[in-house]
């Protein structure tokens, strides 16, 4: 236990597979690549600005509703929103 080695009795340095995270994850960014390979630029662009669409349209509606504040001015796809108390906040997402 004493000897500070952090393998039992394997001489040299060992598989890196074996030792690190990294090297046990699967390759993430081939699906991302291939998706973005299929789509093109112009299906790119496309997809990006539907969903910024849509987020700006999510937000103008609920805008509409009663008690309900939308505090960004969304620009890309995230709404920051309050449904006025915390509790009734936690409760409609």
């Amino acid at each position: 236990m004493g000897s500070g080695r952090w393998h039992s009795g394997n001489i040299g340095p060992g598989n890196p597979f074996e030792k690190v995270p990294e090297l046990s994850r699967r390759a993430r960014g081939v699906p991302v690549w291939a998706a973005l390979r299929s789509l093109g630029r112009d299906g790119t662009i496309a997809l990006v600005d539907g969903l910024a669409a849509n987020a700006r349209a999510l937000a103008d509606g609920l805008r509409s509703m009663p008690r309900v504040e939308v505090f960004n001015e969304v620009v890309f796809t995230q709404v920051c929103v309050s449904f006025g108390s915390d509790a009734r906040t936690r409760r409609v997402t």
